[in-house]
Order: structure tokens, then sequence, then C-alpha cells
């Protein structure tokens, strides 16, 4: 059983990163104008590892009792708002952003906290461990 498991492992990680670069995507050099490949690839991407940052919570804190859909409903607006603020840092600042993910870190983290505190927070209220265990 190992041996069947251990190569098959990695299998759906490596089909999301194909998924992801095999949009296409514009020159830089066309501008902020042909730009959307670039913006749907970061969303995706954002969406992604906030699902999963999401969802290891969700199994690591069994007394935070977050259902699968309040996962969803953490991670897809967290995602969307996040590249929603780095779309227009673009359009204000340049194209490309430069150093756009260390920009984004702390509006994704303050986005994902939101929507977590909106979806249990009354849970996390009434029970102080499932806090602990978020924080841990």
């Amino acid at each position: 059983r190992a041996l069947v498991i251990l190569p098959l492992t990695p299998l759906p990680g490596l089909l999301l990163v194909a998924l992801i670069d095999a949009m296409p995507l514009e020159d830089i050099d066309k501008g902020f104008a042909h730009s959307g490949t670039s913006w749907v690839r970061a969303t995706v991407t954002c969406f992604i590892y906030t699902h999963c940052a999401i969802e290891q919570i969700r199994l690591y804190s069994p007394n935070l009792n977050l259902q699968p859909t309040g996962v969803l409903r953490t991670s897809v607006p967290a995602a969307l708002l996040t590249n929603i603020l780095a779309l227009g840092l673009s359009w204000f600042i340049c194209w490309p952003l430069p150093f756009t993910t260390l920009l984004m870190s702390g509006p994704w983290l303050g986005f994902t906290t939101f929507f977590l505190l909106r979806v249990c927070g009354a849970q996390m209220r009434a029970n102080p461990e499932a806090v602990k265990d978020v924080v841990r």
C-alpha cells in the first residue's frame, strides 16, 4: 500500500501547478490593460493557499467546529478581496507591482482573519479552547 501511495501523494499538487501554469500570460510590456490572465492566475493561486490554510485550521481544531462550507466562505472572499486590492494598487502605482506578495501578506492575513471570525466567531467566543487551537 505504501508503495502505491508514495508516488501518488504529490500528484494533486502537481496537477494544480500544471493547471495554473497552463494559463497563458501576456507580455508585461503590453501594460496593465492586458494583464487579465495574470490576475486570474493570482486569484486562483491565492484561493488555493488560503483554502489550504483554513482547511488545516479546520482539521487541527475540532473545537472550532468549522464546516467545509465555512472554509469556502472564508477563503473565497479573502482571496478575491486581496487580489482586488492588489489590482487597485497596480492600477494606481505601477504595473507590474513590485513585491506584490510582500505588500499583500498583511491585507491577506487581515481579510482571512476577518472572514474566519465572521464564519465562526460565535463558536470562538463560546469556546476558548478553539481560540487557542487557531492561534497555535
